[in-house]
């Protein structure tokens, strides 16, 4: 999975990404995608391209992700982006 995040300022990310769940015959789309796992990443100003291959030692299998990503910039924290790959 590859982001391209623009950064106003140096600071982290925290991604968290949710996998397509076809077990569940909930017509919710929140309740359709089961959290795969959380991955913090420091970044620079500007733009900046993120490759997440693996997530707690388990390499991302293909398919449709949600992702929400959190960007930190010294002590404040920016509004969440939310993405569907």
């Amino acid at each position: 999975m590859t982001f391209v995040v623009t950064m106003p300022a140096a600071g982290t990310a925290r991604i968290a990404l949710a996998r397509a769940d076809r077990a569940t015959g909930s017509r919710l789309a929140a309740a359709r995608f089961r959290r795969v796992g959380v991955v913090r990443v420091k970044l620079k100003r500007g733009r900046n391209v993120v490759r997440v291959k693996r997530v707690r030692k388990r390499k991302l299998a293909r398919g449709s992700y949600h992702a929400t990503i959190t960007p930190k910039t010294g002590d404040r924290t920016l509004a969440p982006v939310k993405l569907r790959r």
